[in-house]
């Protein structure tokens, strides 16, 4: 039975490819999913590290649970061979100023407009949209690899990125509203508030000084 903190292997070699966490507030340190048939669903549980997906064989597991991240940059791999992708259809929510951070070659999907997290970071491969909406409307994008709307319009709070960053767009329309700013200004009164509290909490202290960096103060970044 899975435990708090414990990272879970799906094997390439396995009886049984669907699986439902009957379990309550079920708090993974990772997930690592190594066949293209796997199927998650069942109650919601959270990560702190990452979900990686490794395949041989092309093909897209599916993850139809609620995921909620509980740190900054929460790895999202999607590796292995060509055709490789992890259709994502449950929800994804996040703690405070927690962020999605897409990873590795393949595709991951996007499905399910109730997704609430304030960062996301597409260092390599495709982001693709399974529906519109899939994309927090206040949310920031750091966007390196693809982002690709496959047939949807969505909305988002900002766009940045590097040379190597593209919008796929077809016909479609992604709308930018420049809402980002005062996210990260409420997360620096949030975590400065805990900090209060709970003057030693570390975890506080880097989250705050990922809100600063995002809006520009360098200097108080590094302070914390």
């Amino acid at each position: 039975v899975p435990e708090d903190g414990d990272a879970i292997l799906f094997p390439a070699s396995a009886l049984q490819f669907e699986n439902v966490n009957d379990l309550t507030d079920l708090s993974l340190d990772s997930i690592a999913i190594w066949d293209p048939q796997y199927q998650l669903a069942g109650n919601a549980l959270s990560i702190d590290s990452y979900l990686e997906v490794s395949l041989t064989v092309a093909g897209a597991p599916s993850v139809s649970l609620p995921m909620k991240l509980n740190e900054p940059n929460v790895e999202f791999v999607v590796s292995g061979v060509a055709g490789a992708e992890l259709n994502i259809t449950g929800p994804v929510s996040s703690a405070l100023i927690a962020s999605l951070r897409k990873s590795g070659a393949g595709v991951l999907t996007l499905s399910n407009p109730a997704n609430v997290w304030a960062e996301a970071t597409i260092v390599e491969g495709v982001l693709r949209l399974g529906a519109s909406g899939a994309l927090p409307d206040a949310a920031l994008l750091d966007l390196h690899g693809t982002l690709d709307l496959n047939g949807h319009d969505d909305t988002i709070g900002s766009l940045m990125g590097g040379a190597n960053g593209t919008v796929a767009l077809g016909n479609n329309t992604l709308t930018v509203t420049q809402t980002v700013d005062g996210d990260f200004n409420g997360a620096v009164q949030d975590y400065s508030q805990a900090l209060r509290v709970a003057p030693k909490d570390a975890a506080a202290y880097n989250s705050r000084g990922h809100a600063y960096y995002r809006l520009g103060r360098v200097r108080d970044a590094m302070r914390d």
